[in-house]
Parts: structure tokens; sequence; C-alpha cells
């Protein structure tokens, strides 16, 4: 299985409704999750972050993925059965999960341009954010910076992360809503060790830790 941690296109499963008027929108459920591929392509299942599989009603292919990998995605969908099985999906759109890589990956330098924080938190291996950016509409590049890991004398570890924001020059015009996941799975971190990630806000760095647990 492929882990594909970039931005691919999102796109929208639409509903259709005879009458709008009479159509009520279902209690849906969005939220980060992973979603596989399979051999050709199309969306295999999806993975909360608790662990619960659900697999498509109906075929669906997913635009710009390769066969056989998994995503990251923000994900709309509507369980059919609860605890698992199939599901009903909506709209999925990818989010930026890139693996943590140390300073010498950044040949142009580290970035740490700042962002406003609407909310963060760990799940299912993941440490989540949800940012606003102030843009123009430009692309910007993000990335997450590994600062190493140390160990206390109980040989608990401390595995330092920052957020690697390069705002490319963009004017500062209106707010745009971001999601990210930084992937914890290749940290080799144990239950009991400590992640302190640190971002870069308008008001200074923010400093946040969480406790590693073992995900399902």
């Amino acid at each position: 299985m492929k882990y594909k941690g970039y931005i691919v296109t999102a796109f929208l499963l639409a509903l259709s409704a005879c009458n709008k008027e009479d159509y009520h929108y279902p209690d849906v459920i969005t939220d980060l999750v992973e979603l596989e591929t399979d051999s050709s392509s199309n969306i295999h299942l999806i993975r909360t972050d608790d662990g619960v599989l659900y697999s498509p009603d109906k075929t669906i292919a997913f635009k710009d993925s390769t066969p056989d990998s998994l995503y990251r995605v923000r994900c709309t969908y509507l369980p059919i059965n609860e605890g698992g099985g199939k599901a009903t999906l909506y709209n999925v759109h990818s989010v930026i999960s890139p693996f943590p890589k140390g300073p010498d990956f950044f040949k142009e330098g580290i970035k740490t341009d700042p962002v406003k924080i609407t909310s963060i938190w760990k799940s299912g291996g993941y440490i989540n954010l949800h940012l606003g950016v102030l843009t123009k509409g430009r692309a910007h590049k993000y990335h997450f910076l590994n600062l190493g890991k140390s160990r206390n004398s109980m040989g608990k570890a401390t595995q330092r992360i920052q957020l690697f924001h390069s705002q490319e020059e963009d004017p500062e015009a209106y707010t745009r809503e971001i999601f990210l996941s930084c992937p914890l799975n290749k940290l080799d971190l144990q239950s009991g060790d400590s992640i302190i990630f640190s971002i870069n806000t308008y008001e200074g760095i923010k400093v946040y830790t969480f406790m590693h647990e073992k995900t399902y």
C-alpha cells in the first residue's frame, strides 16, 4: 500500500433531488479519515481515526489518484450500517499530510510564515490542524519539520515537530481555510512518549504537547 501525502484535486459527489424544496439533507458526518484506492483507483474503503471501516455503496473513482494507495482526506459521508459496513460518500477533499522531514530536506531554507489556528488535535496516528491562512489566491507550501527526539531518564521519548509554511510572497488579502495532518507512524514512537508541536502564528509561537498512545 503506497501512502500519498500530497494534495490531489478535490472532487464533489453531488446529491440530486427532483424537488429541492422537499429534500432534507441527511445527518451526515464530516471528518478527517484515511482513504484507500483499489487496483482500478476506485475508492475501496475509508477508515475513521477510531479504526471503523466503511466501503462506498457504489463505485467511485478518486480523481488523480493511483492504484492501491492510501490518502488522508476530509470526507463527508453517511453510514448505512453503524459501526462499519457501507456508507454513502458525498464529498472528499484531500488533506496535506507529508511525513515530517529533518532540516537537511529543506534545501531552500526553513520557512515558518504565520498562520491562524482554528484547532489542533491528535487522532488516529496524526496530529491534525485546522488553520486560517491569509492569501490573495496564490499557492503556499506546507510541510512538517522533524526537529529530533530526546529521551528522559525513564527512557520515554519527546519528539519535536514544527509546521513549515512558506507564504511564497502571496499578499495577505483574505483568509483561506486549510486542513493538514501530520503522520506519526514513521517516527518510532511508543505509548507514553510525547510530541511537542510548534506553530508560528500572528501572536507568536504556539506550542502544543500530545501524549502518544497506540492506535488501532
